[in-house]
């Protein structure tokens, strides 16, 4: 590492990247070799002809733009690819800052939320109901959980992990109205 320099290529930075990438041992494999596919196709071709010191905040801003316009994900994977790579160099003393620190946000982009039609709900139910009497083979073994965790879902527009997170002392379901114990005595007396 200590070969790197402020004038060196980018292209040298890239495969100290790597093989630091490599010797961390902190990404799979596979990780690793779509990182090394990513920066040779998408970053590489964009920064060769630069030296590190070239490589400023505008210049990755531009970069980023440029394939956020082209693709989302690209823009994602290039940014995680210059800000591993720049990272390394300020770890290692070649340049004081990391440019990517500076770059301004990428806009998400605006999805709109699926929901579910009465008819597919029902599908769903009667999948889950296929599946916990034991007549799939597909997936772990049912444990009957499943179904109430879908109807405490739809009951109560919780997200999965809020319903995971209800104990059965939360709820006190002999009442008509399933409410939380702990509540059940500050209620209003209605008129």
């Amino acid at each position: 590492m200590s070969d790197l320099s402020p004038s060196s290529p980018f292209s040298d930075l890239v495969t100290c990247s790597l093989e630091d990438l490599e010797l961390e041992g902190r990404i799979s494999k596979r990780t690793l070799q779509m990182y090394e596919r990513n920066m040779q196709m998408f970053v590489l071709p964009v920064f060769e002809g630069l030296k590190l010191r070239e490589i400023g905040v505008t210049c990755c801003d531009h970069f980023l733009k440029h394939f956020a316009k082209q693709s989302d994900n690209r823009a994602k994977q290039g940014r995680v690819l210059l800000r591993l790579a720049l990272g390394l160099e300020v770890r290692h003393e070649v340049l004081p800052r990391n440019s990517m620190d500076h770059v301004s946000r990428m806009p998400r982009p605006a999805s709109t939320p699926n929901a579910l039609t009465p008819a597919e709900v029902n599908a769903v139910r009667v999948a889950i109901a296929y599946w916990e009497a034991g007549r799939s083979y597909a997936g772990p073994r049912p444990d009957g959980q499943l179904g109430a965790i879908l109807e405490g879902m739809l009951g109560t527009s919780a997200r999965i992990g809020e319903v995971l997170a209800i104990r059965r002392r939360d709820i006190d379901v002999t009442s008509a109205t399933p409410v939380d114990p702990d509540q059940q005595h500050h209620r209003q007396p209605s008129c």
